[in-house]
């Protein structure tokens, strides 16, 4: 298992309250990352933003896209996101699992 993957499910209830799962799964289908039926399991939840992007999550560490996923994190200003996922930090500050 990956340290990406170690980290996603470490801080995932964190992930799923800071990740605007719509925008992230656009963007990874636009460029080819998520399926047309990943995108609508996705977006299906929309009118629960925790949810959706638990699924997102769900999608991305049962596969082998998660430089995708931290490429498109980047790509729709979730850097922060990316950072704490890669260093379990962001900006320095240590953050707890929760």
């Amino acid at each position: 298992m990956s340290d990406h993957v170690v980290q996603l499910q470490k801080f995932h209830k964190k992930l799923t309250k800071t990740i605007d799962a719509l925008k992230v799964a656009n963007h990874m289908t636009s460029s080819k990352t998520l399926t047309y039926r990943e995108l609508e399991s996705i977006k299906c939840l929309h009118n629960e933003p925790t949810r959706a992007a638990s699924q997102l999550l769900n999608v991305v560490r049962n596969r082998p896209g998660i430089p995708d996923f931290l490429r498109a994190l980047d790509e729709t200003g979730h850097g922060h996101v990316r950072q704490l996922i890669e260093t379990g930090n962001i900006q320095g500050i240590r953050v707890q699992a929760m």
